[in-house]
């Protein structure tokens, strides 16, 4: 064999892994993009908020969105960030605005949802998307302290949010999607203590809101409205929420194999395919509410012990973070 072809059979080797391990972490061996033929009805005009708008899957979602002739509103935590991305995402058919929102604040939850609440009398979606990997977050350097933080900035505070708009969802048009992670496939809910759990915190955080949209989606069916709650998994996306965990040595190893990382990972485009899929498209393509969806198709959530799906178990969380919030609420009235 020549020293040409052992080249190419090593090339070819190494390409050939390359697209296997892509396949592993991805689950599919090529990204799906949204087909926009299964549009639900008319979208000029429909309100879609976003929390975590303004980078990342989420602006490229609020992009796709506009595109569409939708209005966003972008919920993000300063009004820099809020105007740049105002600023991205007009210019298309749609249109764009910005309010403030802390998801570590029970408070900031509070007035982001009355300040949505004063402009749109109706929320077309409503998109959880915003989170923290929970290393290097802005909850502070201690484990408890970022566990905590994982779980109000993914979880609790979008919690709080559906249940402040749930009332000004429209009807059968309405929906409501969480951006989960095939990191919720291992994790449990350690209800003794959710925000010091043994495991990772991230996907205890995924795996609740996978659980939550199930349990939405009984009360949104019992009140008869129509609307869909559905969570996504948008896959390994090159996003600061990877990025931004990377730190000390560790960063020098990042940097160096930056080119398998940007080949394994899909961009915040292709991550975003989705989350539209599962906000716009109709109701028939959906199979009803409450599924979990990968790259553009039904996918079963599962967690440990298939606690995803354990009806008992949702009711459970649903009890705990009504009354997580309640408490957080009270404990910030109190320093007032």
């Amino acid at each position: 064999m020549t020293t040409t072809m052992t080249t190419t059979v090593s090339l070819a080797a190494v390409l050939a892994a390359a697209c296997w391990l892509r396949r592993q972490i991805q689950g599919y061996w090529y990204d799906r993009g949204f087909d926009v033929s299964l549009v639900e009805g008319e979208l000029r005009g429909r309100v879609v908020v976003v929390t975590g708008g303004n980078n990342g899957i989420g602006l490229a979602a609020a992009k796709g969105f506009a595109a569409l002739g939708c209005h966003v509103v972008i919920g993000c935590r300063s009004d820099a960030k809020g105007a740049a991305a105002v600023a991205a995402v007009s210019g298309s058919s749609g249109s764009a605005s910005y309010a403030l929102l802390d998801l570590l604040s029970a408070r900031s939850v509070e007035g982001f949802a009355a300040a949505v609440a004063r402009r749109h009398p109706q929320v077309h979606c409503l998109v959880c998307n915003a989170g923290i990997s929970g290393m290097n977050c802005q909850g502070g350097t201690e484990q408890a302290q970022q566990a905590r933080a994982v779980w109000h900035a993914n979880y609790l505070g979008h919690w709080q949010l559906v249940e402040s708009l749930r009332g000004r969802l429209a009807g059968r048009l309405g929906r409501v999607v969480s951006v989960a992670s095939g990191a919720h496939t291992g994790a449990t809910i350690e209800f003794g203590g959710v925000t010091r759990p043994t495991g990772s915190a991230y996907g205890q955080s995924k795996l609740a809101q996978i659980m939550h949209m199930k349990a939405l989606q009984r009360r949104l069916d019992k009140e008869g409205a129509g609307a869909l709650a559905l969570s996504v998994t948008p896959g390994f996306v090159r996003t600061g929420i990877i990025t931004g965990s990377v730190s000390g040595a560790w960063r020098v190893v990042f940097v160096a194999l930056w080119p398998l990382y940007a080949f394994l990972g899909r961009t915040p485009h292709g991550g975003a395919q989705t989350l539209l899929f599962a906000a716009l498209s109709k109701k028939e393509a959906l199979g009803g509410g409450g599924g979990y969806f990968s790259n553009c198709v039904a996918k079963p959530a599962t967690g440990e012990g298939g606690i995803a799906n354990d009806e008992a178990k949702q009711e459970k969380l649903w009890e705990l973070s009504e009354r997580m919030v309640e408490e957080a609420v009270e404990a910030e009235r109190a320093k007032m």
